[in-house]
């Protein structure tokens, strides 16, 4: 899967095993310069990397080939709607066939956390080298969760240098009291999407905020083929116990050809709270479309959620294997 990171979360009652993580990126470099072949930086077309923060107090990190990188940006555009997109950074692997990782070692200014999600922070050059611009390509990234607290220090400017790259980059993430999201909600939902022959199946599913990682790593074992699209921040609505797709709600645009078959679009409340303690496969809801030869060639389909304290919707963006098929960007 494409999603990587490290849960990190500064406490002065963890110095000692903060001092650890820190030691673990140089023993990793020496062994990779040692025993895999050092790039030319000064061949090939390069790459490109950066950050874009969504609203919900999420960052994503991610890193294409530096001809996809107006790919990118409308892949962003299309699927991250109102997302603020960093500045762009250009680079060489260090190694080849290597990877790239962002080393979270500073410790963020008082009042302020960062919270990648999964261990460890790392886009790998096959996976960014896959993204082409196409449906089914995804561009790899990892998510990072920030947050300041009501006491923080009023601007959050942390530098985060990437391990891997031939040339020194750094890359710096900002944020201030005023730009920050309000206090993270108690819930995350995340779509997945997979291309399943001739069909796409989308895939909901919900964690307690603190158990996003343990879920991400649920889902990512049970659907290998899987990639995470959107996440969404919410809270149940006092008066449900669950919260449901709502599948015939009206679109604004054609869906002609497509045919929505829903196979289970409830999340219980106490399903999800119960995977605090059990860490088994969080429930899920489980939707697939499929679009005919004659379909509408790209299907902008809203689903919005019944249950949650304030109005949630999934967008989606899919294509039809005819159009899918076609050119990729150039």
């Amino acid at each position: 899967m494409y999603m990587y990171g490290v849960i990190f979360i500064v406490e002065n009652e963890e110095k000692e095993k903060e001092s650890l993580q820190q030691s673990e990126v140089e023993p990793e470099e020496e062994y990779m310069d040692q025993h895999y072949t050092q790039e030319d930086s000064g061949s090939g077309e390069g790459y490109a990397c950066l950050m874009f923060y969504e609203k919900n107090s999420f960052i994503y990190f991610t890193a294409v080939p530096a001809k996809m990188v107006i790919a990118l940006l409308e892949y962003i555009k299309d699927h991250h709607r109102f997302a603020e997109v960093g500045p762009i950074h250009y680079f060489h692997f260090k190694w080849f066939n290597g990877f790239i990782e962002l080393n979270f070692n500073e410790k963020p200014p008082a009042g302020w956390t960062l919270i990648p999600l999964i261990k460890s922070c790392r886009l790998y050059q096959e996976d960014i080298d896959s993204f082409d611009g196409t449906d089914e390509s995804i561009p790899p990234y990892c998510f990072i969760s920030f947050q300041g607290s009501p006491d923080a220090v009023p601007t959050l400017h942390y530098s985060v240098p990437l391990v891997g790259v031939a040339d020194p980059v750094t890359l710096f993430i900002h944020r201030t009291m005023k730009s920050t999201a309000p206090p993270a909600a108690p819930y995350t939902g995340l779509v997945y999407h997979e291309k399943k022959e001739e069909e796409h199946l989308i895939i909901f599913t919900a964690a307690k905020y603190k158990d996003i990682s343990n879920a991400v790593n649920c889902i990512e074992n049970q659907y290998p083929l899987a990639r995470v699209n959107q996440l969404i921040g919410f809270d149940f609505d006092s008066n449900h116990g669950h919260i449901e797709l709502i599948l015939d709600a009206s679109q604004d645009q054609s869906i002609t050809g497509w045919t929505i078959k829903p196979h289970s679009t409830k999340l219980l409340k106490d399903q999800v709270d119960r995977f605090s303690f059990t860490k088994n496969l969080p429930p899920s809801c489980l939707v697939s479309f499929q679009g005919s030869p004659l379909a509408d060639p790209t299907l902008h389909y809203s689903v919005p959620l019944v249950g949650v304290a304030e109005p949630k919707t999934i967008d989606l963006l899919l294509k039809s294997p005819t159009t899918s098929s076609q050119g990729k960007y150039i």
